[in-house]
């Protein structure tokens, strides 16, 4: 294609030098057809054209369909925006450094003779504007320009519409300007400021439709240019570069064969070079025109010898303007057609999404419909199930069995409960074999010589059989009780997993709906495991009796009788025969009995939780909700979703959503981002597992940690860490806060992103102080009001406060690769958080970082992190800023000494006393908004086990989320540790354990609410459900009325 067109300019030059003859005579010999293409060219049908590419280039710049563009790249104050000034007529900003920060869309187009010349500009946020004042522009594009970079020197992917229509344009022509290339970064630049722009320009040319720009100065090596390295891995043969050589009049020697593509320095590209005069800044200052500056360019490539021998469409802005204008022809002939056919496919696949998303629900007939065939698809996807009826998978084929790899099981329920009663038939034949062994056989001998009370040798008491078979039937609870458990805890996920895959995906419902139906399921898995724990109990009381008549009974006795010695034809006896059989017997009664029980146990289970517990649910599921239950439950779920959409606000001094308070129970989450990332200790199974249950407690605000500093080689902190080095990320981890936080818009939760960290588990102060060279070691602490001093180091160090600046800026203006939204447009994220319980407080430190985020995220909301009283001097005076939109405090009465887990009937009463006062005092101060984001309390007597009573840790969470509620203080509990469990409780998390509540330096176990902890989940689901206020129920009751008021209106 591009030799094509370079054989086409040829003609249009060579046409030109002939243009008077061929206009002198109509012959055919003498036909030159640059007439017809400049008529072509600059006709109003490919105007139009233009114009109509220029619009779905906008529209479709997130639907990932490339139109055809030219885009101008170049390194950093290499004359770009004199380029773009000579081609357009019009001043564009100017700086010593970086001046372009985010694309600019220069649509240059050609205005009637007898109207004024104007310019159009606008960008996302800001609506379009009319300059009929042209020298305005400069001053509008860093207006639109600071706006989508928040004021600073960063770049933004979001780009500015300039359209400036001028009488003496003559070829409507597009450019897209791009940030110039830079390495070396700014005060105040995010540390990858290269690699951004990078991204940015690779994303643009990139695809086949785009035609790039390289502005290069004259005195540069081609070949060596940034932006020729860049592009040439996507484009290899040069097919669609084309150079325009500023800085002209600063030439080398050679620049003849080197505009032509010959000799050292230059590159033979199809589209070829032109160079053009740039504007000094004398000239600038001098108010020189562009017309006059056309003027003196042409004078210049006349008079000056370099430039005798060179054609003349290698020269000056005009033919660089010619021959992007035929460039930008040519590319939208050749890729449109293309361009088209995608759009189809697009619109297309978009039908076909459209035909999956769910009918309107308006009635109660409606949802009775919805509702049945979601029940009726439900019930087939169980029975399928149940049947062994489903597709066999090859990664799982071969894979052994773990009943306790939760993340392993899947929805193949016959295969399931076939292999967990094989492992309980396992259990069950080792118990009853333990007399059999090597060490217990004499044992057993001996005990039954000795129990033996008379008789015949070989003919012993039934007693002694009774006797020796009770210990081992004692054991046989336990297997039994933990399969029935198994399975209802198997048979809950298995069944969420169904419901989820039958609920339409789309619809705004699902989510709320597949919570309610699992909270019925789960009581009815729970019934049959109550059911089913009674029958179980009724047949291990029937086995303690030794009887059978089972007539196989003999068949084993004989089978492993030893063949008897006999002496003349005659069977004798031994001393301890009448021992041996009555050991047989035992044996082969066991074997009778271990049948019978494996049985039993599978025809129970069947019993209760398949044929009276999932084959009966649609049915059950169907009588729970009435069709106008089913009809308010849908419409108060579509509303309550219209909302996630809506930032947190602070209102009248508090909290608010959509203007009503904003009052939530919460988690603290801080290893979700690990715990979501595909790299080391990532688990997205769990992830989701996780937030589902969270969410079905009415648990929707996670305290999420959003940094994580230095090497994973250091003791007692997260690893991986987000952030190994100063600006180095690990991409892992990144890609896992983005799937966490989008994760969480999907079930409306909310996050508090914290920043940073005062202590040493995450880096965080610490970390940045040894990046800074304040010290070569962080000295974990021992002593930690040695390790305060340390960390407090932080605020007084400047490099140590411009590292953690770079990384605010880094992940405040991520965009969420999930769901292409920027972070800082994402309700989810509730708020910034500065540090976690950043203590001895710099309140100029806490001012200046707050302000920054507020220009970076004016929509979201921004606090400190800090304890509270316990360890602040001036608690107001810590959220003075005006940046600051809410107070922190956290509460710890263990930690603090006020609480002793081994003397709780004494000091339990003094920390409730103690926590009453605590949140009583905080809550008095009334300046801004107030939340509770900490507080916790071990397990009873300090025991880390999982399986520990909890009875003081219910007592004292009732009692602070009531302290609380009473004055309306929003809570996030320490900490949820959902399914992982410590690899040894007490000990400190190392590489390769499960991420639970409790931090890396902690012991485990201690703090952490686990998914099984079912009375305290009890607790946070009931004080959730009353965050709901009657004032907010009742707006909701009246945005139904109002909907369906106008909805009726409209019918």
């Amino acid at each position: 294609m591009a030799g094509r067109f370079r054989g086409q300019r040829r003609q249009i030059s060579n046409g030109t030098s002939e243009n008077h003859e061929a206009n002198s005579s109509p012959s055919v010999s003498n036909y030159n057809p640059i007439a017809m293409i400049n008529k072509e060219i600059n006709g109003e049908d490919c105007r139009q054209l233009l114009m109509k590419v220029d619009t779905m280039r906008e529209i479709l710049r997130l639907e990932k369909i490339s139109l055809p563009e030219i885009v101008v790249v170049g390194d950093q104050s290499v004359g770009k925006s004199s380029i773009l000034e000579a081609i357009s007529g019009i001043e564009l900003p100017r700086a010593q450094n970086i001046c372009t920060r985010c694309p600019l869309e220069l649509r240059m187009k050609s205005a009637p003779p007898d109207s004024a010349d104007y310019a159009t500009i606008r960008c996302e946020g800001i609506d379009e504007a009319r300059l009929n004042d042209l020298s305005e522009i400069p001053l509008r594009v860093m207006e639109c320009t600071n706006h989508l970079t928040g004021n600073l020197v960063n770049i933004s992917s979001k780009p500015i519409f300039l359209t400036v229509y001028k009488r003496d344009i003559h070829d409507d022509l597009t450019l897209v300007d791009l940030p110039g290339i830079t390495r070396t970064q700014m005060e105040g630049q995010s540390p990858t400021i290269y690699q951004d722009i990078v991204g940015l320009i690779e994303g643009c040319v990139q695809h086949e439709s785009a035609v790039v720009l390289h502005v290069i100065p004259s005195s540069v090596d081609f070949s060596t240019s940034e932006s020729i390295k860049i592009c040439q891995k996507y484009d290899p043969r040069y097919e669609r570069q084309i150079i325009a050589v500023s800085k002209i009049d600063k030439h080398d020697k050679g620049i003849a064969e080197k505009l032509q593509g010959i000799g050292s320095g230059s590159l033979c590209l199809p589209l070829g070079c032109v160079a053009v005069l740039n504007r000094k800044q004398e000239e600038i200052d001098a108010g020189v025109s562009f017309e006059e500056m056309r003027r003196r360019e042409a004078d210049f490539f006349r008079t000056n010898p370099a430039f005798t021998d060179v054609p003349q469409e290698y020269l000056g802005s005009q033919e660089l303007i010619k021959k992007l204008v035929l460039i930008q022809q040519d590319r939208i002939r050749c890729t449109l057609p293309l361009v088209i056919e995608k759009v189809k496919e697009k619109i297309q696949t978009m039908r076909e999404e459209l035909k999956q998303i769910p009918s309107v629900i308006l009635t109660e007939t409606d949802t009775r419909i919805a509702f049945n065939e979601i029940l009726r698809n439900y019930r087939r996807a169980v029975e399928q199930r149940v049947q062994g009826d489903y597709e066999i998978k090859s990664e799982k084929t071969g894979e052994k069995f773990n009943q306790h790899a939760r993340e392993k099981w899947d929805d193949r329920i016959a295969y399931h409960l076939k292999m967990i009663g094989k492992c309980t038939s396992e259990e069950i034949q080792k118990i009853l074999s333990k007399f059999t062994s090597e060490r217990q056989k004499p044992q057993v001998l001996q005990s039954i010589e000795e129990n033996y009370g008379g008789g015949l040798p070989n003919f012993p008491s039934s007693n002694i059989i009774q006797q020796l078979y009770q210990p081992y039937h004692k054991q046989l609870e336990k297997p039994c009780k933990n399969l029935v458990l198994w399975v209802e805890e198997y048979m809950t996920a298995c069944l969420a997993y169904i419901l989820k895959t039958v609920l339409p995906a789309e619809a705004t419902y699902t989510l709320p709906l597949s919570r309610e139906l699992n909270n019925i399921t789960k009581g009815i898995i729970q019934h049959s495991k109550e059911k089913c724990m009674e029958s179980v109990h009724q047949m291990l009381e029937m086995e303690e009796k030794v009887f059978t008549v089972n007539p196989y009974y003999l068949a084993i006795f004989k089978k492993l009788k030893p063949n008897e010695t006999a002496v003349n034809g005659i069977a004798t006896a031994s001393d301890n025969m009448g021992s041996s059989d009555a050991l047989i017997g035992l044996q082969a009664y066991c074997s009778i009995v271990h049948a019978r029980i494996v049985d039993h146990l599978s025809q129970l289970c069947d019993y209760w939780f398949i044929r009276n517990g999932v084959l009966v649910l649609d049915g059950r599921l169907n009588t729970a909700l009435s069709p106008a239950d089913l009809l308010k439950f849908v419409v108060l779920f579509i509303i309550a979703n219209g909302q996630s959409s809506s930032f947190v606000t602070v209102e009248n001094g508090g909290l608010t959503l959509n203007n009503q308070d904003y009052m939530y129970i919460g988690t603290n989450f801080w290893y979700g981002a690990n715990l979501a990332s595909q790299g080391p200790g990532g688990n997205r199974p769990r992830l989701l597992r996780e937030l589902d249950r969270l969410h079905s407690l009415g648990v929707d605000n996670l305290r999420l940690q959003a940094g994580s500093e230095g090497p994973n080689t250091e003791p007692w902190r997260i690893v991986p860490s987000m952030q190994p080095e100063p600006g180095s990320y690990d991409e892992a981890v990144l890609d896992g806060l983005d799937f966490l936080l989008y994760e969480m818009n999907k079930r409306q939760m909310r996050a508090v992103m914290c920043l940073n960290n005062f202590w040493h588990w995450s880096g965080g102060f610490g970390q940045y102080v040894v990046w800074a060279g304040g010290a070569n070691s962080i000295p974990y602490p021992g002593d930690y009001d040695a390790y305060e001093l340390f960390s407090a180091r932080f605020y007084e160090l400047p490099r140590a406060v411009e590292l953690f600046n770079n990384h605010i800026q880094f992940i405040v203006k991520r965009t969420n690769k999930y769901n292409n939204i920027s972070y800082t447009e994402d309700p989810t994220i509730m708020s910034w958080e500065l540090a976690n319980e950043p203590r001895r407080l710099n309140l100029t430190w806490v001012n200046h970082t707050a302000c920054l985020l507020r220009q970076l995220a004016p929509k979201q909301l921004i606090t400190t992190g800090v304890e509270g009283s316990i360890s602040s001097k001036n608690f107001s005076n810590d959220h003075a800023s005006q940046c600051i939109d809410y107070a922190t405090f956290h509460l710890w009465v263990q930690n603090w000494g006020i609480y002793d887990p081994h003397n709780a009937s004494v000091t339990l009463p003094l920390a409730l006393e103690f926590a009453k006062k605590y949140i009583d005092d905080h809550a008095a101060y009334k300046d801004k908004p107030i939340v509770l984001e900490e507080f916790g309390i071990s397990r009873d007597n300090d025991n880390h086990s999982s399986t520990a009573s909890i009875t003081v840790r219910d007592k004292y969470y009732e009692a602070v989320f009531q302290f609380a509620y009473n004055h309306h203080i929003p809570v996030n509990f320490w900490a949820y540790g959902g399914e992982g469990r410590p690899r040894v409780p007490r000990a400190n998390w190392t590489r390769g354990d499960d991420f639970i509540g409790d931090p890396p330096h902690e012991p485990q176990g201690w703090y952490s609410v686990y998914d099984t902890d079912n009375s305290t989940l009890e607790i946070i689901r009931h004080f959730a459900s009353m965050t709901i206020t009657k004032s907010s129920a009742n707006t909701l009751v009246f945005s139904i009325f109002l909907h369906f008021f106008i909805f009726t209106i409209f019918i």
